[in-house]
């Protein structure tokens, strides 16, 4: 997935899931809305505060048909790369930014 970031300098953090018919039906495309909302849910990665998150999902998404926990990876290492996350880093852990 694609994740947009932009502080917008309130108190929370607001996300959105854009996800086209090119995705599917109905159906396949509140599937995917419900699995990027629950990883964001879960994802300890998610900035507590001060930004807008636009999750734009990926075609690959509705050819595997991932499930909760690929969604939650993915999230979290894009976070990561984005540099968003409120978890600090743990020393000795790999770092796998794109230079």
């Amino acid at each position: 997935m694609a994740v947009y970031a932009v502080p917008n300098g309130l108190s929370v953090v607001r996300a959105g899931y854009p996800v086209g018919k090119k995705y599917g039906g109905a159906v396949q495309r509140n599937r995917i809305k419900r699995l990027m909302r629950e990883s964001v849910r879960l994802c300890a990665s998610v900035p507590a505060a001060g930004y807008d998150l636009v999750l734009v999902p990926r075609r690959r998404m509705t050819e595997d048909s991932p499930g909760c926990d690929a969604v939650l990876a993915d999230l979290y290492s894009v976070l990561r790369r984005l540099d968003l996350s409120d978890t600090p880093h743990v020393e000795g852990e790999s770092d796998d930014r794109q230079g």
